[in-house]
């Protein structure tokens, strides 16, 4: 970061479901060394510093998968809540901010069918269904209770954390075209009035009332819309 990046505008977005604790550390210093060489910086929605990793809950009465689980998604950036049973799902899904649930088929008590069917009937959470039967059946039932995919084991720890990213970016897809069809429209608004104030976004100038026009800095310009919007 030399001495030219300074009076520069730099907005981030949120970062993509799976990013690694390493590039969100890096992601934080840089925001920090540009705040430092006085730059404004706008973050999207979340700030970067408060973004924590993407919650999975596995719901399996295997210990040793559970475990498989909790270690391999958590080197690859998700933070992975496991439990055993129904009842331990429900607590942790009204206790926490969940972003896919995992769950087995063969469960005590209530099978993984009657929880992936109260969980849909409940919300749009991702679901990936896990079973220790390849039978058809199985799959079938499972996609017409609302699972989003499904997966046999024993299972490649790799293939699993492949599915999750597949199932979730399915599902971050028409949120990001709702935020780009915003944008798009806001982009649309070429001159912003309050007060006897004219701000145009053609040529980012400010107009006074008394018809002069203020030329501002790319971080003046920022922070005066997003005060507008």
């Amino acid at each position: 970061l030399g001495s030219a990046l300074t009076d520069v505008t730099y907005v981030f977005d949120e970062p993509t479901v799976g990013l690694h604790p390493h590039d969100i550390a890096r992601m934080n210093s840089l925001l920090l060394q540009l705040r430092d060489k006085g730059n404004t910086v706008l973050v999207v929605e979340k700030s970067v510093m408060e973004i924590t990793p993407p919650k999975i809950l596995i719901v399996d009465d295997d210990a040793a998968i559970r475990e498989l689980v909790q270690d391999y998604l958590a080197e690859n950036g998700f933070t992975v809540i496991a439990c055993a049973d129904g009842r331990q799902m429900r607590h942790n899904l009204a206790a926490h901010d969940i972003k896919l649930l995992l769950c087995d088929v063969k469960l005590p008590g209530e099978d993984g069918f009657s929880l992936a069917r109260e969980v849909r009937n409940n919300s749009d959470l991702p679901i990936i269904m896990l079973t220790g039967q390849a039978q058809e059946i199985d799959r079938v039932l499972g996609l017409e209770l609302g699972a989003d995919d499904y997966l046999t084991k024993p299972f490649s720890p790799r293939e699993l954390l492949a599915r999750i990213k597949a199932v979730l970016r399915r599902y971050e897809a028409p949120a990001r075209d709702a935020k780009s069809n915003q944008i798009r429209r806001e982009s649309e608004i070429r001159t912003y009035k309050f007060s006897t104030w004219e701000l145009s976004t053609g040529t980012r100038k400010l107009k006074a009332p008394d018809g002069t026009k203020i030329e501002l800095t790319n971080g003046e310009y920022a922070l005066l819309v997003t005060f507008l919007k």
